[in-house]
């Protein structure tokens, strides 16, 4: 017979072509000097066991036909395990691949919202606006009458000052194309970013379809008036866009109204003022000269008191102070205002004061007045030229008409009848008697109160100076409705 061994068992054939399949662990083991006889010897009695089991030839062929199927079966099932970890390997092959394209499409989105952000931090903002642009080459004497100056057009605003550039202005018919693409809804209600002749702009639905309704429409934008034009130069309207000529009209600091126009101390201040202080003198002048209120608010000790006693010295000096200026301060700063106005203003401004038993009226500012405050011509403040009084302008320059609606004839005139009852060189001023003309009324908020209905009635002023004005804070008391 013959043995082969295959794994842990052994396969023995014997001479008449049977074939036994044993475990090794059940045979002693090989070693020197022993042959097959005596193998088959020590397994004879598993051998005579299946031999016994065969009957016939039949029975063999059955067998090993059994033991081909099962040795095919295993070729079968080890070709199926070679294709399975074949389709694994792929498999894992196609995961990997998978993984890589996820992170390469996440790495491109995120470089994608990176040039977004991009895009939208420089794209610049469009939206409609009011284009204002002079008629003609005339300019307007006074600011006050620009708005019957300029014209009014719709106009594409791109860009903002905020950016640190100016805008450009577009036709509406340019911006038609844009406005319909922006018309479309995006993603969170966000600007729409599109690209635009090489740049980047940004523009809202809401501003797409106000530029299609104002292309649609042949009409113009409302009309503004002089102080919301001057709004819009100071940068406060962001719809409304002044050119360049309208807009250095505002910023020249002969108009004095966003750059200060820088004018000359009075004499008897020059060496006082600090630098705050003539910042604040000149600020104060500027809007004076433009009939613009003003809001001194600097802390206590500051100052404030002899700022405004600066801004009454210029205004006489100018010609301006036609009527006389009413200052209302509480009672317990009357002492001091009148202490105030004779330390830094001496016999330049006299003063007279309304409260307790010394109620005197002015005669400079009487409406009637005294004849010489009814002169027919006033003196420009910048140019000194002579206008008629029915004129709200200078002839010459265009300087506004002085506070107060009289000439400056009416205020030397003033200023000449009280000047003989004023202190003497060397003195100074003094509180004027009765029917005297003035430069100043200074009265407290009460007296003011009690008395307001008829001192309006009886006096005009050039203009009113509060102090501590706080205590008009309460709208609806009688002193503030005065």
């Amino acid at each position: 017979g013959e043995i082969l061994q295959i794994g842990e068992q052994l396969l023995i054939k014997t001479a008449f072509g049977s074939r036994l399949w044993v475990q090794r662990s059940s045979v002693e083991p090989l070693r020197a000097g022993i042959n097959v006889s005596r193998i088959f010897n020590s397994m004879s009695a598993a051998a005579q066991g299946l031999l016994g089991g065969l009957q016939s030839a039949a029975d063999v062929k059955v067998l090993e036909e059994q033991i081909r199927l099962r040795e095919a079966e295993l070729r079968s099932l080890t070709q199926q395990i070679r294709k399975a970890e074949e389709a694994r390997q792929a498999a894992l092959v196609r995961v990997a691949l998978f993984r890589e394209k996820q992170a390469e499409r996440r790495q491109q989105s995120r470089k994608a919202k990176r040039a977004l952000t991009a895009a939208t931090r420089k794209a610049k903002a469009m939206c409609l606006t009011t284009w204002v642009q002079f008629r003609d080459d005339k300019r307007p004497s006074v600011w006050r009458d620009i708005s019957n100056h300029v014209k009014f057009e719709w106009a594409v605003a791109v860009g903002d000052r905020a950016s640190g550039s100016e805008p450009e202005v577009l036709a509406l018919k340019d911006c038609r194309r844009i406005a319909l693409e922006g018309q479309r809804p995006t993603q969170n209600k966000k600007p729409s970013i599109i690209t635009w002749e090489g740049g980047v702009v940004s523009l809202t639905v809401k501003e797409a379809e106000a530029i299609l309704k104002a292309s649609r429409e042949s009409t113009a934008p409302a009309a503004l008036g002089s102080f919301s034009l001057l709004k819009a130069g100071l940068g406060a309207m962001p719809n409304v866009l002044l050119e360049k000529k309208v807009q250095s009209f505002f910023d020249d600091p002969e108009t004095g109204l966003i750059r200060v126009k820088d004018v000359p101390l009075p004499e008897k201040l020059s060496a006082i003022l600090r630098p705050y202080q003539a910042t604040g003198y000149h600020w104060l002048v500027n809007n004076a000269r433009n009939g613009l209120g003003c809001i001194l608010a600097d802390d206590m000790g500051l100052g404030k008191t002899v700022q405004a006693i600066a801004l009454i010295l210029f205004l006489r000096k100018s010609h301006m102070l036609a009527r006389p200026m009413l200052v209302i301060v509480p009672t317990g700063l009357l002492s001091n205002w009148s202490r105030e106005l004779k330390k830094w203003a001496g016999d330049d401004l006299t003063f007279q004061v309304f409260h307790g038993n010394s109620k005197k009226l002015l005669a400079n500012a009487r409406p009637t007045g005294p004849p010489a405050a009814q002169a027919a011509n006033w003196i420009c403040p910048r140019c000194e030229e002579v206008n008629n009084t029915v004129r709200d302008a200078c002839n010459n320059c265009g300087a506004p008409k002085p506070l107060g609606g009289i000439g400056a004839a009416g205020a030397a005139a003033g200023a000449a009848s009280a000047a003989p009852k004023a202190a003497s060189k060397g003195k100074r001023a003094r509180a004027l008697p009765e029917e005297q003309s003035a430069h100043i009324m200074l009265t407290s908020y009460g007296t003011f109160r009690t008395s307001a209905k008829n001192l309006m009635k009886e006096q005009q002023f050039a203009g009113i100076i509060l102090d501590e004005a706080q205590n008009i804070k309460n709208h609806g008391t009688q002193a503030q409705r005065w």
